[in-house]
């Protein structure tokens, strides 16, 4: 059987070759035509808009400045002073209490804390503390690298007691704070981040 194909003439392809750049000149006058329009609607619908917003704002304070009298006025400006500076100040407290906490859930059961020793302004924790055994010593050290809060944690000493001492092993941890831990802000990250 023959297969005639009027449209194919024997042994030479037809190509299109004008069909990509004609699509091509197509979609860029389309993306053109779209950038204009946006630039249109930008600068003749939004920017109005907004200096709209801007005078009814800028009404709105000479409204509010022309309803406070001069004595008032002076008040308002003391009050929002008196309440930037208290802000301030509760941004950079220091909340030495976080420390106890951080013990609290960082020591292990099975290891007694002896002493402790905060430097604030270096940023260093160190204690010295009695465990039952080396194992429970590695353990204790790396819980506490874990915690976010830590910078660092270093085994300065371990050293077997005897019994008369009471058996297990001394040892003393140094730490390194992370910066901020303390103050006011870390608490609000923490507490936003625990919920």
């Amino acid at each position: 059987m023959l297969n005639y194909n009027p449209n194919v003439s024997a042994g030479v392809k037809q190509t299109n070759s004008a069909g990509v750049p004609w699509r091509l000149l197509v979609i860029s006058a389309v993306l053109f035509i779209l950038c204009i329009v946006i630039f249109l609607g930008m600068e003749f619908g939004y920017t109005p808009y907004l200096n709209g917003e801007i005078q009814k704002a800028d009404a709105s304070i000479a409204d509010l400045s022309k309803t406070l009298k001069d004595g008032q006025q002076k008040d308002v400006i003391r009050l929002y002073s008196q309440l930037y500076n208290v802000n301030s100040l509760y941004a950079s407290h220091i909340y030495p209490s976080r420390i106890f906490t951080f013990l609290e859930k960082r020591i292990l059961p099975t290891v007694r804390v002896t002493s402790l020793d905060v430097d604030i302004s270096k940023l260093v924790l160190k204690f010295d503390a009695v465990a039952p055994d080396l194992d429970t010593v590695v353990l204790q050290v790396s819980t506490i690298q874990g915690d976010e809060n830590i910078k660092q944690a270093v085994l300065v000493s371990s050293k077997k007691q005897d019994v008369k001492e009471g058996g297990g092993f001394a040892f003393s941890v140094r730490m390194d704070i992370k910066n901020g831990w303390l103050s006011a802000s870390s608490s609000a990250a923490t507490t936003t981040n625990n919920q």
